[in-house]
């Protein structure tokens, strides 16, 4: 599957991901720092968030 950055922003949304799962999009390049502000709400972090987030 082809995760794009409107797929990943629908996942989380949805509540099928949270921030980590979000924060390793990044880390594995399929969405920039940019996009996880997008996404999320919030700065992208330095260290990865907490899972239950």
């Amino acid at each position: 599957m082809l995760l794009t950055f409107e797929k990943i922003k629908e996942y989380y949304d949805n509540k099928f991901w949270n921030k980590a799962m979000v924060w390793d999009s990044v880390s594995k390049n399929k969405i920039n720092q940019s996009q996880y502000t997008q996404i999320t709400d919030e700065a992208y972090p330095i260290a990865r968030p907490i899972k239950s987030e």
